[in-house]
């Protein structure tokens, strides 16, 4: 199945090659590193995972700087090579503890022992660390920790009120501590990746968590451990609706699906919401989750942009941090792109800016603004001014966006899922080993489209993103002053009220067309007179009923599509009850007079 492995280094250096079947050139690596280095098809800056040059399939992935590269000749599916070049990095990281050039050169005697137990003749055979120690024999030459760069304040893991650098889970699972002793501990990752879309008025589109509780254990004698969650954790929707605000506001953490690590046990998971497992060697994945229920996103972020003259545009972009101020967000991109004839950029950062840089990629044609921390509750301001090589020929607005938001906020988590408690049995009264754990949250794809405006004078917001429908803070406008003229940017507008759910709008339909059409029926009864001056009056009253209501029918039939398809807003309660009486009201009295009228006559 599998032609070659190979690892290659960000230069291209060749550190780890296997050939299994000997179908493919042994210049694959050369190839395939010009291939990724200079690519420059279908407009895209980077090589997708998966390609194919003359015959042979390339299928890689980049981790920790490093290319995890198969070779193929054959169809087979790209998932699953992937996903098995991800567990190749996790074992060899198991073992060797560091993963980077230099563990690997040191240790290439045992990735190739690891490489020849996980993958024979080109099929994989086993990626679990803990079946692979009874097979791989070599002791892993440690690299000192002081030589890793520095992993920033993400990878702080926690314990109470103590803290614990994230180099200390970049141990061996197989080697000891000096005397032969082992330090006994346990590393909890919850590691939450959002994915936010906003519309141009600043409405959530579309929101999504994909969260992991990953695991590492340093434990010997394998011991059952208990990890507890929220109590209050629903897994599935159940009944509630997608609009229904109420459930995210009452502190209750709704996931829509999970799974679990195969070593995990659900006997109490029910009830308490306790995971029992006893924990393999090497790093794992004890259980994944996703969620779709509304949450507080962690970033507004207001954006501008508008020409001002000839050839010339201002786009400003202000970014608000909607968490706790004891939280920082780490390593944040903003990326906003430009109209394709954008021929130069000036910036202007905001007075006293310390550690934020602010680009033009005038190959990609778009803004790149890199700040390095953001503290919780703080707001920060770019403005850029825009030149153009030829006029513009529609909305410049148009022709701008989306902006990408990328970030890095440790010890914060979107979800509120978290870990009551992590018991471990204990062996003997003095058995107390370390529990460390640790939030992380990062973006995913984080979104924010921008809306068209006009140009009077006046300078309006174009654009009001990454706003929660479930925030109640208030920020202040961001004041643009230009040419004189003094204009604010608002905030987005209040969310508006969920819309009526199809339970709601179905039943004032159904009831109006039931009576509409009982008084079809009835109608001709009622009508029914020997006088015939009487009947005539009586028959063109009820024939006006029937139109008025058949007419009242087909409009609220058209209405509540549009409203369904997105079209129109679905009306306030206040407004749906004269909505549904008037047709009715008018159409009873018409019947109720004709009926009069029969029984005078």
């Amino acid at each position: 199945m599998i032609a070659q492995f190979f690892v290659l280094s960000q230069r291209g250096d060749n550190i780890v090659f296997r050939d299994y079947r000997g179908e493919v050139s042994k210049g694959s690596a050369e190839i395939f590193f010009r291939k990724v280095k200079f690519w420059k098809e279908d407009e895209e800056e980077e090589a997708p995972p998966v390609f194919n040059v003359d015959g042979v399939n390339y299928i890689h992935v980049k981790i920790a700087g490093l290319f995890f590269v198969t070779t193929t000749r054959v169809n087979v599916s790209p998932s699953l090579v992937l996903e098995l070049l991800q567990r190749i990095a996790r074992v060899t990281k198991d073992y060797l503890g560091i993963l980077n050039e230099d563990s690997l050169r040191k240790n290439f005697v045992l990735v190739y022992e690891l490489l020849d137990e996980v993958i024979d003749f080109g099929y994989p055979q086993t990626t679990s660390t803990e079946v692979l120690k009874s097979y791989v024999f070599n002791e892993p030459i440690v690299i000192d920790s002081t030589r890793v760069p520095p992993l920033g304040p993400a990878s702080i893991f926690m314990q109470g009120t103590k803290k614990m650098p994230g180099a200390a889970v970049t141990k061996s699972v197989i080697v000891t501590e000096p005397g032969g002793r082992k330090r006994e501990e346990i590393f909890v990752d919850i590691i939450e990746k959002i994915s936010v879309t906003f519309s141009s008025s600043g409405y959530i589109l579309t929101s999504e968590i994909d969260g992991t509780i990953q695991m590492k254990s340093y434990l010997t004698g394998s011991p059952e451990i208990r990890l507890a969650l929220n109590e209050d954790l629903s897994i599935g929707r159940n009944s509630s609706s997608v609009y229904d605000y109420r459930s995210s506001a009452g502190g209750a953490v709704i996931l829509d699906d999970c799974n679990f690590h195969e070593s995990v046990r659900l006997d109490s998971f029910d009830v308490d919401r306790t995971l029992s497992l006893i924990p393999p060697d090497g790093e794992f994945a004890a259980m994944n989750y996703r969620t779709t229920q509304e949450f507080k996103p962690p970033f507004r972020v207001n954006a501008l942009i508008e020409e001002a003259g000839q050839l010339k545009a201002e786009a400003i972009i202000k970014i608000r941090a909607d968490f706790a101020t004891s939280v920082t967000a780490n390593t944040i991109t903003v990326q906003m792109p430009v109209p394709t004839y954008t021929a130069r950029v000036s910036f202007e950062l905001e007075s006293g800016a310390v550690g934020q840089t602010a680009d033009f990629k005038e190959g990609a044609k778009r803004l790149e603004w890199c700040l390095k921390k953001i503290v919780g509750g703080s707001e920060h301001t770019l403005r850029a001014k825009l030149t153009f090589s030829q006029e513009s020929h529609g909305n410049i607005a148009r022709e701008a966006g989306p902006i990408n938001m990328n970030f890095t906020i440790p010890m914060y988590n979107a979800s509120k899922l978290q870990v009551r408690y992590l018991q471990i049995a204990k062996k003997s009264p003095s058995y107390n080993p370390y529990r460390w754990v640790r939030y992380v949250t990062q973006s995913n794809s984080y979104v924010a489209r921008f809306s068209t405006s006009s140009f009077d004078g006046t300078r309006e917001a174009t654009q009001a993103t990454a706003i929660s429908s479930t925030s109640t803070a208030t920020s202040s406008p961001l004041e643009v002053v230009a040419e004189g003229a003094t204009a604010s940017l608002p905030d987005p507008p209040a969310p508006p009220p969920p819309p009526t759910t199809f339970l709601g709008t179905a039943v004032p339909l159904l009831l109006q067309l039931g009576l509409s059409g009982a008084i079809k029926i009835l109608g001709p009864a009622a009508t029914s007179s020997s006088s015939h001056h009487h009947y005539l009056l009586a028959y063109r009253l009820h024939a006006l009923a029937v139109f008025f209501t058949f007419a009242a029918d087909m409009v609220l039939v058209i209405y509540f599509i549009a409203c369904y398809a997105g079209f129109a807003t679905p009306p306030a309660g206040r407004v749906m009850k004269p909505l549904m009486i008037a047709p009715l009201a008018v159409s009873f009295v018409t019947v109720v007079l004709g009926t009069v009228l029969n029984v005078v006559g």
